[in-house]
């Protein structure tokens, strides 16, 4: 009996072997049926960029008439935008000096729990 376990032990690594390599080799001759999807690189997709570009750039101008009327609404909105925050950047401007003005000249003093109204006369100074 000890002479024909090494055989079998051996025989069945054989099997458990060629196993192995057919299953391997199925999976390879899977991969060449069915290849993995193909994605776009970086390089492919600039190129498809610039062809997209160069097929802008050579269309006439009355195709671009869309893409020049939505720049023209955009650079108006922008300027439209800026006027508007200009003005009321100026009256909020304005506004502030006319209440620190009014603050000091128009409004009331307080000193040592007396309130006294500024609006009355001042004091001249002696010559």
């Amino acid at each position: 009996m000890d002479r024909h376990e090494p055989t079998d032990d051996l025989s069945r690594r054989e099997q458990a072997l060629k196993a192995r390599e057919i299953q391997i080799r199925m999976r390879e001759l899977e991969a060449e049926l069915d290849p993995a999807p193909v994605h776009p690189t970086r390089k492919h997709r600039q190129k498809a960029h610039r062809k997209k570009a160069i097929e802008r750039q050579t269309r006439p101008w009355y195709l671009r008439l869309g893409e020049i009327g939505k720049f023209c609404l955009i650079v108006i909105a922008v300027i439209v935008a800026i006027r508007i925050a200009a003005r009321l950047a100026t009256i909020v401007i304005v506004l502030g000096v006319a209440w620190a003005i009014y603050k000091l000249f128009f409004g009331r003093c307080i000193i040592e729990n007396e309130v006294i109204s500024v609006t009355h006369e001042l004091p001249t100074l002696p010559k």
